[in-house]
């Protein structure tokens, strides 16, 4: 499937970057958060690996966070979990709260207690497909930090 190609990540990730106009930047954009798959992700995870410095790690953070599909999940995870940098987790954070689904609450929740930005984006969190997900999380999590935030995010719900 053409959404889920490596060599498609790679090509729209880079125009994506490089683009300075602002309307051909956000169409570029949104084409990068409707892929599929773990494809985006780990074309934006090599970049961000290989910047050197803050000016080439943005742009592929900016992207990063802008991921939507729930299919990226297990990625940015993987992702979050490899590169303990605080920018890097910050824009994965931002992404997962952003994907908004059951998995991506679940993954924030779970590493809420040792990754700040995990817990506060959960508190951003508004997809009406994380409902059920964030009751579990405010009721039960072992982490009160984690709790209350999942409890702010359902207050943001309503």
């Amino acid at each position: 499937m053409l959404f889920r190609s490596r060599p498609v990540a790679d090509a729209v990730a880079d125009m994506a970057a490089r683009e300075v106009r602002p309307d051909e930047r956000h169409n570029l954009r949104a084409v990068v958060a409707a892929l599929e798959g773990a494809a985006i992700v780990e074309a934006l995870a090599e970049r961000i690996q290989a910047a050197e410095s803050e000016e080439e790690l943005r742009p592929w953070l900016d992207l990063l966070a802008g991921t939507t599909r729930p299919s990226s999940v297990p990625a940015v995870e993987r992702l979050l979990l490899d590169d303990g940098r605080a920018a890097v987790q910050e824009a994965a954070a931002a992404a997962l709260a952003g994907i908004g689904d059951g998995r991506a609450c679940r993954a924030l929740a779970d590493f809420g207690a040792e990754i700040p930005a995990c817990r506060e984006a959960l508190a951003r969190v508004r997809s009406p497909y994380a409902e059920t997900a964030l009751r579990e999380i405010a009721a039960s999590d072992p982490d009160a930090g984690v709790r209350a935030t999942a409890q702010q995010a359902l207050a943001g719900l309503a």
